[in-house]
C-alpha cells in the first residue's frame, strides 16, 4: 500500500519538473495499491491545472480505479490528530494537507510516503517508525515517513496509469 504526497504526483505529471524522471521511476517501481489522500486531490488538481494545464488534470483523474490510483479518505477520527500535528509543528509550518497525509498513513499503518517534501516528512514524528529510501536518479525524491508511490506510470502531460501490472 503506497500513499502519495502532492509533490510526487505533480512532478510525475509535469515533464518540466526537476523531479519528473525520478518520480516516474519511483511510481513505476512501487508495488501495491496507489493511494491518494483526499486532501491531496484538491491540491494536485489545482497545481496540475495551473502549472501544466487542464489536460493534465483530466489525465490524472482518468488514472483512478483498477490498478491505478485510489482515494484514501480522511476519517472524522483523523481530525484531532491532524490538529495535533499542525499545532505541534507550527514552526515549520506543517500544512493541513501534510498533516492529513501523516494521519491517514498512521491509521492505515502505512510505513512510507512517496514525497519530494523531505523537510516536513523527515522531521515529523508519528505513530510508525519512518523509513527512508531515495530514488537512484535523484536523492531528493524518495520514500519517507509513513508513505510511498506506485508503478506503471507514464506521463507527457499529466499522470496516466495504462497497463499497470
Amino acid at each position: 500500500m503506497l500513499l502519495c504526497d502532492t509533490g510526487v504526483l505533480l512532478a510525475a505529471g509535469n515533464a518540466r519538473d526537476y523531479h519528473h524522471a525520478a518520480c516516474l521511476t519511483l511510481l513505476r517501481d512501487a508495488e501495491g495499491p496507489l493511494l491518494v489522500p483526499s486532501p491531496v486531490l484538491g491540491e494536485i488538481g489545482y497545481l496540475l491545472q495551473s502549472r501544466v494545464g487542464p489536460h493534465a488534470e483530466y489525465t490524472f483523474l482518468q488514472s483512478f480505479g483498477g490498478n491505478g490510483f485510489h482515494i484514501a479518505e480522511v476519517a472524522e477520527g483523523n481530525i484531532p490528530r491532524i490538529a495535533e500535528l499542525v499545532e505541534q509543528y507550527v514552526s515549520l509550518p506543517l500544512s493541513i494537507v501534510d498533516a492529513a497525509v501523516i494521519a491517514i498513513a498512521e491509521r492505515l499503518n502505512v510505513t512510507e510516503v512517496a514525497t519530494v517534501d523531505r523537510k516536513h516528512f523527515s522531521i515529523v514524528r508519528h505513530g510508525t517508525s519512518p523509513r527512508s529510501r531515495s530514488s537512484p536518479k535523484n536523492s531528493e525524491v524518495g520514500l519517507t515517513g509513513p508513505c510511498a508511490v506506485g508503478r506503471g506510470v507514464t506521463a507527457a502531460r499529466g499522470i496516466s496509469l495504462p497497463g499497470r501490472d
